[in-house]
């Protein structure tokens, strides 16, 4: 029994290796890959946060309350970081190998 156990861990080292040799070219762009796709992502609720403020201002402006500066002013805010996170994922996904 102690033979054949050994041979399938011998086995499963071989293949496991192989894996890894013939994986190990495309890390580098895997991992550009997926930070850039977590950055873009991370844009996104910003830029949803922008909208909701600026709908928000909206119907602020027609009630007529006097909160409709803060809210121009945070959409402006979730635009702004909306927009830098989305270039720096856009940045990272387009960037060539370093």
């Amino acid at each position: 029994m102690g033979l054949v156990n050994l041979a399938k861990a011998y086995l499963t080292n071989q293949i496991e290796d192989s894996i890894k040799e013939a994986i190990s070219p495309l890390a580098p762009y895997l991992r550009r890959l997926a930070f850039g796709t977590v950055i873009v992502l991370l844009a996104t609720p910003a830029l949803v946060l922008c909208l909701l403020a600026l709908v928000g201002a909206v119907f602020l402006a027609f009630a007529g309350l006097p909160y409709v500066a803060a809210s121009l002013w945070t959409a402006l805010v979730c635009f702004g970081a909306g927009i830098v996170l989305a270039l720096i994922g856009a940045m990272l996904l387009k960037s060539p190998r370093r």
